[in-house]
């Protein structure tokens, strides 16, 4: 049975008027989103994810002002998401990830002051993000958009304004410019996801204020310097992945002291010179050390036998020699979000 068909002998036989949740995920339901949703006045939840809708989300979808959750997510939406989306001023969660949705963000998202998770990743969407979208942004919690044509300068020099954040991916997208300092104010983020675009500039050490960062990867992109000791200054950091950024210098002698539980590091397809520093044993949660394609010189330290949750050891294509005849595992395999 339709969805158009199972709904309207709902409609049609109850009065559905003060209805506040339709939760309808994980079915086959197809077809069109019905414009007839407008008369639920009273939704405050709608989840339609992991179903089989096609078409345009309507206009229409506005006037359900109620609405608190909005989950549109895994289905085959496209054209351009509406303006009038913005006219849900009590909504919180946005959610219309990996459908086919194209065009620019609607500059009314920015403005539902009461979102706190905006997901659109896995569309076609474009254009750049407003220099000023964190004003009107100030509970935000989570951001996704990776895996769209979204371009421009990445996040702006006013993100600080977006202080509730915990999760930023942005991965996957054709942003330029660079990470803005002013991100070290972002106290309570702890997910950042930037990989896979093309941002300049230094990595910057303001990084490093994010005391709650767990996972950092900011690879693929085509920054340049070297790799600030900062970013390890998070004793909740566990995993780093900077790989393929044309990346130069040492690495930093004391980036195991603070960062207790970092189980990966991606540091891959560098120009990082030097030997490995003998501190490496004291990461002692690594699993994973991907550190191929750079120019290390020197020996293998000792250290590294003493990382005994080590599962993963990459290291080809350098310039060193081991001084002990310890057994490592060289795997060549990577691991890619």
């Amino acid at each position: 049975m339709g969805f158009q068909d199972l709904i309207k002998g709902i409609i049609g036989s109850l009065q559905l008027g003060r209805l506040k949740v339709i939760d309808f995920k994980c079915n086959n339901f197809a077809g069109e989103i019905p414009s007839w949703f407008r008369f639920l006045r009273e939704l405050h939840f709608l989840n339609l994810r992991n179903n089989s809708f096609t078409g345009v989300l309507p206009n229409s979808i506005s006037n359900v002002s109620k609405l608190e959750t909005l989950d549109l997510s895994y289905n085959s939406l496209q054209g351009k998401v509406p303006e009038e989306v913005g006219n849900l001023y009590n909504l919180k969660t946005l959610s219309m990830r990996f459908n086919k949705f194209n065009g620019a963000i609607p500059g009314a998202i920015f403005n539902i002051s009461s979102l706190e998770t905006l997901s659109l990743t896995g569309n076609y969407l474009s254009g750049e993000l407003p220099a000023d979208m964190c004003h009107g942004l100030p509970g935000l919690k989570g951001l996704y958009l990776s895996s769209n044509e979204l371009e421009g300068q990445m996040l702006p020099s006013t993100i600080s304004q977006c202080s509730q954040l915990r999760l930023i991916s942005m991965s996957y997208n054709k942003f330029s410019g660079t990470i803005p300092r002013e991100i070290g104010n972002l106290r309570a983020l702890e997910i950042l996801y930037p990989g896979a675009n093309y941002l300049t500039g230094e990595i910057p050490e303001e990084l490093g204020k994010l005391q709650k960062l767990r996972d950092l990867d900011i690879g693929d992109n085509l920054f340049t310097g070297s790799i600030p000791s900062a970013i390890f200054n998070s004793s909740s950091v566990e995993n780093i992945s900077i790989g393929n950024c044309s990346l130069s210098g040492p690495l930093p002698l004391d980036m195991c002291s603070r960062s207790s539980q970092l189980r990966i590091r991606s540091l891959y397809a560098n120009h990082i010179v030097g030997e490995l520093p003998e501190r490496i044993g004291e990461c002692s949660a690594l699993e994973n050390v991907q550190l191929s394609y750079n120019n290390i010189t020197g020996t293998i330290p000792r250290s590294v036998g003493n990382l005994n949750k080590l599962q993963i050891f990459e290291i080809f294509i350098n310039y060193c020699k081991f001084q002990t005849k310890r057994f490592i595992i060289v795997q060549a395999q990577y691991q890619k979000k």
